[in-house]
């Protein structure tokens, strides 16, 4: 089997993968923050498995266009999801929201276009993401005392979101390498790191969200 085939049943099954904190969050959402995955994973799944029926099922040769909806969607999920978990001022999340937004429009409508991907969007998204995960990590190690921390859901969670925006910020800045090249050789699939980024993230949130059952 070609890499290229690889890397395309690697990304169909990373797109199915979101059903699976969708699972466990239906069975516990008892808090904001969770709700706010719960919605997330719930439009993110939904989109996706539509991409996958007009690839699959109806030869749809580009969907890219959802993808420019489902990147702001991202953002702004995971904007409000750190806003419950970290002590951030209403007024900088509304200036992160406005500035992170105006960029997106500006990207869709005059440089990455809705039949391109748009890596530009996406790249600044998550790195504006990782940056609030990483201010978690911060404000949990700042607070937290005498708890064991690889049963903290909420670090578990954030764990996952990390490992997550690291393997899609390697793939976007490499973006434009990926769609100018023919799929031949690794770094020309590299569509497989996010991929695969994108299935340990779901598996690693299921988890925390498991944990979360305790918390009740």
């Amino acid at each position: 089997m070609e890499l290229k085939h690889i890397t395309l049943f690697v990304s169909t099954v990373a797109d199915i993968s979101d059903a699976l904190p969708l699972f466990f969050l239906l069975f516990h959402s008892a808090t904001k923050a969770l709700k706010i995955l719960k919605v997330y994973f719930l439009v993110s799944f939904l989109i996706k498995l539509v991409t996958i029926i007009l690839v699959f099922g109806f030869g749809s040769p580009n969907t890219l266009y959802f993808y420019h909806f489902l990147a702001f969607f991202e953002f702004c999920c995971l904007l409000y999801y750190f806003k419950e978990t970290i002590p951030i001022r209403r007024i900088i999340v509304f200036l992160i929201f406005v500035c992170v937004g105006t960029f997106n429009m500006i990207n869709s409508f005059l440089f990455q276009q809705a039949t391109e991907f748009n890596s530009y969007s996406w790249g600044l998204n998550t790195f504006v993401l990782m940056i609030l995960g990483f201010l978690y990590l911060y404000t949990l190690y700042s607070n937290i005392e005498d708890v064991d921390i690889e049963r903290h859901s909420g670090f578990v969670v954030n764990t996952g979101l990390l490992i997550y925006f690291a393997g899609s910020l390697f793939t976007y800045l490499l973006g434009w390498y990926i769609l100018s090249k023919k799929p031949h050789g690794f770094f020309a699939n590299g569509w497989i790191i996010q991929a695969v980024a994108s299935i340990i993230k779901n598996c690693i949130v299921a988890y925390g969200i498991k944990l979360s059952y305790s918390d009740r």
